[in-house]
């Protein structure tokens, strides 16, 4: 996703095929980052709550709410920054550091996309839906358009990530997008 992007925006076309190179060769330090971060999701989050909860007062957890949020802020750019700089666990520090002073601004772009997949999904899906009572074929038919709606769902959320990464590069290190598109040439 964050090669189509670059790609569009830069040469006005794109490539599957090299997206999903591009993709595959930043696969696994894309996992073990995003499985580094959900840790310290866990640790710095999830056992707050787990105490509330444990002290049977669960709405407490809802005050975590906001610093959920603010993390989702904090690491927008963790993916980009781990497919365009080709870094591994010092992608955190970076997503922190292209974020400074820009947190909240992110978190309302991210909010705004959430709700713009949800509506997606709260139209699409029950569409989709309704052609599984058509049979085998119907089943294949919307097992397919599921496919279909969640790609263009995740697609959206990926093409702001980007959108936001290279945003942040250009206002903070005056970076171009045609210099950062120039990594995957």
């Amino acid at each position: 996703g964050v090669r189509l992007y670059f790609d569009l925006k830069v040469d006005g076309r794109a490539s599957i095929i090299s997206a999903y190179r591009s993709g595959l060769a930043r696969a696994v330090p894309l996992f073990i980052v995003n499985v580094v971060f959900m840790i310290i999701l866990i640790i710095a989050l999830g056992l707050p709550m787990a105490l509330f909860a444990a002290i049977d007062v669960p709405a407490l957890g809802l005050l975590l709410l906001p610093a959920f949020l603010y993390l989702g802020g904090v690491m927008a750019p963790l993916a980009p920054a781990v497919v365009v700089e080709a870094r591994w666990i010092s992608a955190i520090g970076r997503s922190i550091q292209l974020t400074k002073d820009y947190r909240w601004p992110i978190v309302g772009a991210l909010l705004l996309m959430y709700l713009i997949m949800f509506g997606i999904s709260l139209v699409a899906l029950p569409i989709a839906a309704m052609f599984a009572f058509a049979g085998v074929i119907g089943i294949v038919l919307a097992a397919i358009a599921n496919v279909a709606i969640n790609v263009l769902i995740y697609g959206l959320l990926i093409a702001l990530l980007t959108v936001i990464y290279t945003r942040l590069r250009e206002i903070k290190e005056g970076t171009s997008i045609e210099s950062v598109a120039g990594i995957f040439d």
